[in-house]
Order: C-alpha cells, then sequence, then structure tokens
C-alpha cells in the first residue's frame, strides 16, 4: 500500500487521517502532533460529510482515563446532542470483557457476572485474592510464601499477554496455576491480562463474531505501541471486517514493556504490505527550542529519527548544575513560587507547571524538601488503592449486579464475626458447587456446623447484602455509610443518580460516584489558598500530559538510566523523551553536585550528582550555579 506522507505537506496530513476512506492507515504521531484532534475530526468528517451512524463507529484505546478524556473532548467538538452517547468509545479490555460477557458462557463455560483484577497487583483486592488462593494449595504448597506466589503469578500473566490461553510453568509454579483456576472460576473471577486471551479464542470459535461487535464500520485505535501481542491479535480480529481503520500511534513512546506493550508491533504494522502509512511531525504543543532539544535526543535514540517541526517559535530548554541539593531545592522553590503565583485561579491545568521525576524513591525526598519550604505538593500517585476505595468500589458494583462471588467475599472481609476459619468454610463450600458467597454462608449456618454467635453473624451478613443490593436509595446508602468510614452522610439522592446512570454504564457510573462520595475535604483556611500548590509526578505517570513548564529535578545519571535490573535501556531513552515533550514552553533540568549526609538519595554510588547522560545530549550548555 501507499505512504501517504508525499502526498500531503506536514502541516496537512491530519486532513489526511480525517478524509480516509477505506482499508487501514497506520499513522506514527510525535509529541504534540495533533493525533486525537485528528480522530475527533475524522468522527466529524465521517458522521456530517458520509451520513455514518454515530453507532457504527468505535474508538478503542488502552485505558479508562484516555476514553473519559475523548468523550469530553467530543463533547467539546459536537455538543451534547445525540452523537456522543450513541460513538463507541471504548478500552479495549472493556470490549474483550463485553464479548466474554456475550459470549463466554456457550464458548468457554464463563458463566455469571465476571469480576476483572489484576492478580499480581499491590492493591488489597488483589491480595485477598492472593490469600485465598495460597489457603486453599494442597499440601507443602500451603506453605508457599505471598511473595512468591506473586511471582508465580506475573509469569503466567507475562505468557497471557504474548497470547498463551494456559500458561505451562516449571516445578511448583504449575499446581499453583491449577489451584488459580479453580478458584477464579469459583468466584467468577478473571485477570485482566486473561480477558484478552479469553476474548481471542471466543473469536476463534465463533462462525461470526456478535452483531453488536460486526455493526462497527470505522475503527480509531489510539496509543497503539501500548498493546501487548495479545492485545493486538484482538483488535485484527475485530477490524477484520470493517471498512475503516484508523491507528495511531507512536514507537518512539512506547513505555510499558513490564506489561507486555509490544513496540514492534506498531514498527511491523507501518512496513505491512496491507496497510497505508503518514507520519504527524508538525507539533503543535512544544515550541521551537523544546522541539530543537527533542529533535538532539531523537537523534541519540535511534538512527533514523522521525524529527518534529515546530509550529511556534520560542520556548526555552535550560539546565542547572547546584553546588549543593538544598542550594538546588531553595532555588526551585523561589522558581516554581514565582510561577505559581502568577497563575490565575481559573486557567486550564495547561498552563500550568509540573516536577517529573524518574522513580518515586527520588519524588518522595523531593516532596518532603520542598513541603519543610511551605510548599503545598499535589502528589499524582498511580499506586494501588486504598482498603477504603476498595470497599467502595466493591459495595458500589455489587449494589448494580445483585449477586457477584468475589465482590461478596471482598464484603464478607468487613465483617469480624466471619473472620478466621469461617472464611475458609465458605470458600470451601463455594469452590464444590456452583454458589454465590451469600449462597454459601446461609447453607453452612443452616446445616449445624456453627454455633449461635456464627450464625447471627452469618445472619447479620445477609441482610447487609439484601440492603445494599436492594436497589431503594436509602437502604443503599445506609450500606456505603455502615462500611467506609471516610462517608459522613451518604446522601440517598446520589445514590439514586448512580443507579440509574449504571444501567448505561456500569464502569463510568462507579468512577463518578466514588469521586464524588470519597471527596476529601481541603483545608479552607486562608493560608491554605494562598499556600503554592507543586503538581509532583514520575516520569511514567506523566504519559498524556500538556504543561506550559516542566521542572525535572534530581537529574542524576544513577537514577535516569536507572540501574534497576530489569530495566531496558531503550525504554529508559524514550520515557526522557516523553518527560521532556511534555512541555509547550519551558524545559528545566537540575542536578545537584552535592548531598548532605542525610539526604535519603545521598548513595555514593556510581552515577550520583553527576548529570545524566541523557540531559548531556539536548545540546544544551548547563549553567553552573
Amino acid at each position: 500500500m501507499a505512504n501517504l506522507d508525499p502526498r500531503y505537506a506536514a502541516s496537512e496530513r491530519s486532513r489526511a487521517i480525517e478524509e480516509y476512506s477505506s482499508g487501514t492507515l497506520v499513522a506514527l504521531a510525535g509529541p504534540g502532533t495533533g493525533k486525537t484532534f485528528s480522530l475527533r475530526k475524522r468522527i466529524r468528517d465521517l458522521v456530517d460529510q458520509r451520513d455514518v451512524a454515530p453507532k457504527s463507529i468505535a474508538y478503542v484505546t488502552f485505558n479508562r482515563e484516555m476514553t473519559g478524556k475523548f468523550r469530553k473532548e467530543l463533547i467539546d467538538e459536537f455538543g451534547t446532542g445525540l452523537l456522543v452517547p450513541r460513538a463507541r468509545i471504548y478500552t479495549l479490555h472493556a470490549l474483550a470483557l463485553r464479548l466474554i460477557r456475550s459470549k463466554g458462557p456457550k464458548v468457554l463455560g464463563l458463566t455469571g457476572q465476571l469480576e476483572p483484577l489484576n492478580i499480581d497487583a499491590k492493591d488489597p483486592l488483589a491480595r485477598i485474592f492472593r490469600e485465598d488462593l495460597r489457603n486453599h494449595l494442597d499440601g507443602h504448597h500451603y506453605k508457599t510464601k505471598l511473595k512468591v506466589l506473586r511471582q508465580h503469578l506475573t509469569s503466567a500473566k507475562k505468557q497471557w499477554q504474548n497470547g498463551v490461553q494456559f500458561p505451562l510453568l516449571a516445578g511448583e509454579a504449575q499446581p499453583i496455576m491449577e489451584a488459580y483456576y479453580r478458584l477464579s472460576r469459583a468466584f467468577k473471577a478473571i485477570d485482566w491480562g486473561q480477558v484478552v486471551v479469553c476474548a481471542n479464542e471466543i473469536c476463534e470459535e465463533l462462525p461470526l463474531l456478535p452483531d453488536w461487535l460486526r455493526s462497527i464500520e470505522h475503527f480509531l485505535v489510539d496509543e497503539y505501541q501500548d498493546f501487548n501481542l495479545a492485545e493486538q491479535r484482538f483488535l485484527r480480529e475485530i477490524m477484520a471486517g470493517a471498512e475503516s481503520a484508523v491507528i495511531v500511534g507512536d514507537d518512539d513512546q512506547s513505555l510499558y514493556s513490564w506489561r507486555g506493550a509490544s513496540r514492534e508491533g506498531i514498527v511491523n504494522l507501518v512496513a505491512a504490505p496491507h496497510v497505508d502509512s503518514l507520519s504527524l511531525v508538525v507539533s503543535h504543543r512544544c515550541k521551537s527550542e523544546v522541539v530543537e532539544a527533542a529533535n538532539a535526543f531523537l537523534r541519540y535514540m535511534r538512527p533514523d529519527p522521525k524529527q518534529l517541526v515546530a509550529l511556534h517559535d520560542g520556548g526555552r530548554v535550560r539546565i542547572k548544575y547546584l553546588k549543593s541539593a538544598k542550594a538546588e531545592v531553595d532555588s526551585l522553590v523561589e522558581h516554581l513560587t514565582s510561577i505559581i503565583q502568577g497563575i490565575p485561579i481559573d486557567a486550564p491545568k495547561d498552563e500550568g507547571v509540573a516536577c517529573l521525576f524518574p522513580s518515586w524513591t527520588v519524588l518522595d525526598q523531593y516532596q518532603k524538601d520542598f513541603e519543610k519550604r511551605g510548599m503545598v505538593c499535589d502528589v499524582r500517585r498511580t499506586v494501588e488503592e486504598t482498603e477504603e476505595g476498595m470497599v467502595a468500589r466493591a459495595l458500589a458494583r455489587l449494589a448494580v449486579l445483585g449477586t457477584q462471588p468475589f465482590l461478596e467475599r471482598v464484603i464478607l472481609k468487613q465483617f469480624p464475626g466471619m473472620k478466621g476459619r469461617p472464611e475458609g468454610q465458605v470458600i470451601n463450600r463455594l469452590l464444590l458447587d456452583d454458589s454465590t458467597v451469600r449462597e454459601a454462608v446461609g447453607a453452612l449456618a443452616g446445616n449445624g456446623q456453627w454455633g449461635p454467635s456464627r450464625k447471627a453473624a452469618a445472619r447479620e451478613y445477609q441482610e447487609f447484602l439484601d440492603g445494599l443490593t436492594s436497589k431503594d436509595p436509602e437502604m443503599v446508602s445506609s450500606c456505603f455509610e455502615r462500611l467506609l468510614s471516610g462517608v459522613a452522610g451518604c446522601d440517598p439522592g446520589l445514590v439514586e443518580d448512580f443507579l440509574v446512570h449504571a444501567e448505561e454504564n456500569l464502569e463510568n457510573a462507579v468512577e463518578e460516584l466514588l469521586q464524588r462520595m470519597l471527596r476529601i475535604p481541603t483545608d479552607s483556611g486562608e493560608s491554605q489558598r494562598k499556600s503554592p500548590k507543586i503538581e509532583l509526578m514520575t516520569m511514567h505517570g506523566a504519559k498524556g500530559l500538556t504543561r506550559k513548564q516542566i521542572v525535572i529535578p534530581g537529574c542524576e545519571d544513577y537514577w535516569l538510566p536507572t540501574r534497576a535490573a530489569r530495566a531496558d535501556p531503550e525504554e529508559q531513552k524514550r520515557l526522557f523523551y516523553v518527560a521532556i515533550t511534555r512541555a509547550t514552553d519551558e524545559v528545566l533540568i537540575t542536578c545537584p553536585r552535592n548531598r548532605a549526609r542525610n539526604d535519603s538519595l545521598n548513595l555514593r554510588k556510581e552515577g550520583c550528582l553527576e548529570l545524566s547522560r541523557f540531559a548531556r545530549q539536548l545540546n544544551v550548555t548547563p549553567e553552573w550555579c
């Protein structure tokens, strides 16, 4: 097929995406080159100019945050008419899960309401599952440490990411996997990594995909480089019969190899004979000085770089080498405070400033130093959920679903009278027959195995579930208030709105409810309002971010590139590239030449207190301060 670059001037290539007729188009889109803008314009062209029904268009991407952002941008583009509710906006996993729920019972025997989770994650839900798994292992496997158990599950997950349905693990790990399958079937739980593998199996077994999936005529796929091999295969299956597919991504921004993301997938797709290709190189985000530094780093990253072209002149990239960590933090606090105080309260976040760090270790030290000097830090964390958030999510989902064994088990853990031996008995009962936790509790309470106190606790648990699943806003809100210490009076009106909206989109309704219900009150005092507030986040967490100014403190060679054994040196380069291209106007990189003895980053190892080799590739002369 054709490379469309020669047909369009660099500044006109967005139009190629908008007007593409049929087939598969792959667009390599550099940072800030307007890929989502182009996809929105394509939707407008399909609907307004070609009379395509909105429900036959699907936007598919990597995570929920991106789908929410795209939905908001569509509303800004089209208003709140018929288009946005009817256009299909999915994460790939949500689409796969819908296929499993509709065809899984017949094809794979996966019956009931499946509850997805990350079995090897650090969050409380995954820990509950792993504890139950270990407690129900046979023989000497019962003694397996939770840390080792998690490592085995991670190994299995890597095979799922590569499309293997039933992973084969060595030694003691294989019985653990067999126990995993038994327990996950009993709980109606499925790992997110296994979701796409199961969806691929359904695609293989079905002579035709379901009508709702075949009715999608035009696919728009965003951030293709972040999908793993199994996910890319699933995309090929569901897009095979579509009239058009426009796929955008950038192999220079692939950061998720730890979860199986295949950078080579988009590289190979561009080279495939059946696709058209295009490159978006005009950066609407970064001004010329930032683009020049990014291009210099691209030339260091690879022998055949896709050089960016700046749409706007100006910008600045600075590197400051300061005499000590104290001098560095003092300088940063002064600099950041002056910036923040000059930003209007109602200014959009894109007009602000953010500090990016190569790791949580570095971020935590700078947060402590900033806060000692009176700065208020807004830390963007993508770590595991709190216990409170876990319980709230389980309550909200079960209130809508009515029954789901794993969610019922999560709530069982919140009742002290049922802890210990009764929990094990309930799960044993669950493994013996196809029941719910609620039914298992009722059966055990009625067969004479439990004494009066256990029976009373069982009755209390069952009555709680009756209220939670009653669809009565008053009863549901009282259940939330009972188990959530952070909820001071859950408004039944809020619950009623949630129950109504959950009928249309459960996932979005749950997220909105949790944001409103678990909102942490802030100090309304005058001093708090006047204190400067600075965003801190890791470079990984900054993916998709745009800010007027980006600051990278503590940019030492020991941390970037990291010395971690599992780190991919090439991916570390891409991480730094993503970090510097978050800025529209200015990038400031700082590095201290000395640290105090009690500084947690004073490690006295090779690369410490030396400017990162990555920063030295930007063609920027450091300022020695």
